[in-house]
């Protein structure tokens, strides 16, 4: 029987998110427009850049606000203390690229081998799923929080993953899932405007951890 992620309810931190995830996506593509040498005059990008920044400015008061009427949901658990965040061209690069952003972001917030490997692991699934229905962009984002490593991908292809039945010798389908599901702690996906968010923890050592 397929096993379906289940979806989690929005919340002031996860809409926060989002706010940040589509001002990053449209600071790149301005940059994208600033890496060409284009200097001529043109009063929408002037615009578009203020808008950007100006966003930021409100985006960074909120988050300094106490949240109000927060639902707890799975990846909001934990406080998170660190975040990184990087954006892939959904090709046949983009698991190998996600595997060293893991590595190196681990290895900058010192956490155990264990949990650095089932998270590289974990990153390079998931960034391959996204990858392959994706018509976009693929963003993985990596959030360390008291007792937990939160591993995070987005893009924009329809539909929630889901746990396809293993037929051993017939097809590989569904072994990747199986695969952060036995890594993690808990995993499931989310549905935006946009796309979705697919995410797994994975728990740190230690009396906050698993």
């Amino acid at each position: 029987m397929d096993e379906d992620a289940r979806p989690v309810r929005p919340t002031a931190s996860r809409l926060l998110r989002e706010l940040d995830l589509q001002l990053e996506l449209a600071a790149a593509a301005l940059s994208r427009r600033d890496a060409t040498g284009d200097r001529a005059p043109d009063p929408a990008y002037d615009l578009a850049r203020t808008s950007v920044d100006r966003a930021r400015e409100a985006l960074a008061r909120l988050r300094a606000e106490p949240e109000v009427g927060a639902e707890a949901e799975e990846p909001d658990e934990s406080a998170v203390a660190l975040v990184r965040r990087t954006e892939f061209a959904a090709d046949r690069t983009s698991s190998a690229r996600a595997r060293v952003f893991t590595v190196q972001t681990c290895d900058r917030w010192s956490v155990p081998t264990s949990v650095r490997n089932a998270a590289v692991d974990v990153a390079s699934e998931l960034v391959a799923n996204a990858a392959a229905c994706a018509s976009g962009p693929v963003v993985l984002a990596l959030e360390r929080g008291a007792g937990n490593l939160l591993v995070r991908v987005w893009d924009d292809g329809p539909g929630l993953p889901r746990m396809l039945p293993y037929r051993p010798g017939v097809s590989e389908k569904g072994l990747g899932l199986r695969l952060v599901k036995q890594l993690s702690t808990h995993w499931g996906a989310a549905t935006d405007d946009r796309g979705k968010w697919v995410w797994a923890r994975i728990a740190l050592p230690g009396p906050d951890g698993g």
